[in-house]
């Protein structure tokens, strides 16, 4: 017998509101990223346009399409981002004109699937802020924890 999936489901994305929980964890995946790159000897440009990435599909999954919609503000933005970056580090100016055209055009299936992998891993990082969170809170007793709304920001 094949086991019954719950109807209810728990979208972890970058919440609205900010606390302490949440600040924390953030932090602690800057850190593990950026000590993970630097082991790796990532360059400075490399190092600067992951950061960017999460922040960038982070915020977005936060402020676009009023933060009801994560997994379509992850796809969004990581469209966005990658022709940014085409586009920035000037988009394979050797080519004729015809392939850096459909080079563009094409970028939005990459960038679509990036997004959501790291529309994935900014969620992973929300899951863990909700442990974290749950496990406060059991030190503290039952109430609140203290938050600021994004839109007060």
């Amino acid at each position: 017998m094949a086991a019954r999936l719950d109807s209810t489901k728990t979208i972890y994305s970058v919440t609205r509101k900010v606390d302490l929980a949440t600040l924390l964890v953030i932090t602690v995946f800057y850190a593990c990223l950026f000590a993970l790159m630097n082991l790796l000897r990532v360059d400075f440009w490399s190092f600067l346009a992951i950061g960017g990435f999460f922040s960038f599909v982070g915020i977005s999954q936060a402020v676009l399409l009023k933060g009801e919609s994560p997994r379509a503000a992850s796809m969004i933005a990581g469209t966005v981002y990658l022709a940014a970056i085409f586009l920035l580090s000037g988009g394979a100016r050797s080519f004729h004109p015809i392939f850096r055209i459909a080079l563009f055009l094409g970028i939005p299936l990459p960038g679509v699937s990036l997004g959501y992998l790291g529309g994935s891993c900014v969620g992973g990082i929300f899951l863990i802020i909700d442990y974290v969170r749950t496990g406060l809170a059991r030190f503290r007793g039952a109430r609140p924890a203290d938050t600021v709304k994004f839109d007060d920001l």
